[in-house]
């Protein structure tokens, strides 16, 4: 929590000398820019609060000066806030979790633009990965024992819950004995490597790029389950907002990796690429939210 309080604290602060507010503008307003990107902190967790803040002025001002138009860029941890502004026009294009996008689909007009690239792929799969030697070949023999798993990751979360629901296992913070979160990939798997803890979550593309520094991660650590390919984060457009802004601000997305200064916006964010992105992507996240909510309304 002091790290969330910490990147609030900064964002709003360095956001609202940087860049001119929105608030209480309106579309037709004068002062309002043609396009305002509006960027949820919850999207944050792995990536440095001032890196975060750098990417966002280096990509306003690339969009600003591809498009032709002014834009600007805020901050935001309240959805509800954000809904208003995508209905008043005071928003354009929102960056969100891809949980958020389908939670709030049906309260604001939205139009799906760019995902994320990692790995080479804008999906991840989740591992649940425990050590070799501790001998644990199935969920429930997890039962009392410590999970580690990525800061704010909603996704995560929900899957491994999915995963006790559909064996009748309860809620995973009375399962184990402890779920704690952790800021960096390296603070979730390395104490399973060391005997520090009994099992962690993690994404396919993380655990990958650790074993390519450490082959003996794989060796020694095991994959116990693993989820269906899953879109994690996507930008969406206002749906009213003018074609013409929309195919210019996908065009400066999809040539990001092509610039210096857009290769220096995917490092900071620790992505390689933005890319189109569509319904039909979202497709085993809203399968496994059916499956989580439809289990979950059973529970005791």
């Amino acid at each position: 929590m002091p790290g969330y309080r910490k990147i609030m604290a900064v964002g709003f602060l360095i956001f609202h000398l940087c860049f001119s507010p929105v608030e209480g503008a309106s579309a037709e307003t004068a002062g309002k820019a043609a396009l305002v990107l509006a960027y949820s902190l919850h999207g944050l967790a792995d990536v440095d609060a001032k890196d975060a803040i750098a990417a966002l002025r280096i990509y306003t001002s690339e969009l600003a000066k591809s498009v032709g138009y002014t834009a600007d860029s805020y901050l935001y941890n309240n959805l509800d806030r954000v809904i208003a502004d995508i209905q008043m026009g005071k928003a354009d294009l929102i960056a969100l979790s891809a949980m958020e996008y389908l939670r709030i689909k049906g309260r604001a007009e939205l139009e799906l633009a760019l995902g994320h690239v990692k790995g080479g792929k804008k999906s991840v799969k989740y591992l649940l990965i425990t050590h070799q030697k501790n001998g644990y070949t199935h969920l429930e023999s997890l039962r009392e024992k410590r999970l580690l798993m990525s800061k704010g990751d909603s996704t995560a979360q929900m899957y491994l819950q999915t995963l006790l629901l559909r064996q009748k296992f309860g809620d995973l913070n009375t399962f184990f004995s402890a779920v704690e979160e952790k800021s960096k990939t390296s603070q979730v798997a390395l104490p399973v490597f060391f005997g520090q803890a009994d099992a962690c979550i993690i994404t396919d593309v993380a655990f990958k790029t650790m074993v390519e520094m450490n082959p003996q991660l794989g060796r020694d650590l095991k994959v116990m389950a693993s989820s269906p390919e899953l879109t994690t984060h996507v930008t969406a457009f206002r749906k009213s907002l003018a074609e013409d802004i929309k195919e210019k601000t996908l065009d400066v997305g999809k040539m990001l990796k092509n610039s210096a200064r857009g290769r220096q916006v995917l490092m900071l964010f620790k992505i390689e690429d933005l890319v189109p992105i569509s319904e039909a992507d979202l497709e085993s996240l809203r399968t496994l939210v059916g499956e989580y909510n439809q289990l979950g309304s059973g529970k005791k």
